[in-house]
């Protein structure tokens, strides 16, 4: 597919693929639709990162399972605004998921299709940086600004 450089949107959904390859080279790619396929490892995705503008990333219900892989894997992802990752079994294992996506990538603006606003990020910082308690705390700071 290398030749396809001006490629903007791309749909693999559906084609039961276990694993991406081939995707090296399409250096304008921002939109890849990868969802129900039968992809069980997120590392078997490591050419996304061959993809330096991918901005939307769609990979719901496949079958990943390498919970512990999930994080560190999209974090390395600089322009990505949006991922949809529901439907996977990893994503029911990783404690506080929601939370530790939106801190892990701060260019995310949805996340399995649900916005990511700026109270949303404030309150998941707050709570990697100090739990249940620090996030009570800085929603209390916004309930009292707005009133």
């Amino acid at each position: 597919m290398s030749h396809l450089q001006r490629l903007h949107t791309l749909n693999l959904s559906q084609n039961r693929l276990r694993t991406l390859e081939g995707l090296e080279g399409l250096v304008n790619l921002k939109n890849l639709d990868i969802s129900r396929n039968l992809i069980t490892n997120i590392d078997d995705c490591s050419v996304l990162k061959e993809l330096p503008a991918l901005t939307s990333l769609d990979a719901h219900n496949n079958q990943i399972s390498n919970d512990s892989a999930i994080v560190p894997f999209f974090s390395d992802f600089p322009k990505l605004e949006l991922l949809t990752m529901n439907g996977n079994p990893a994503i029911r294992n990783i404690s506080n998921y929601r939370r530790v996506m939106i801190v892990a990538m701060p260019t995310l603006c949805y996340l399995d299709d649900r916005p990511i606003n700026p109270i949303d990020r404030s309150l998941a910082e707050a709570f990697m940086r100090g739990g249940r308690e620090e996030e009570l705390r800085v929603r209390d700071e916004f309930a009292a600004k707005e009133r």
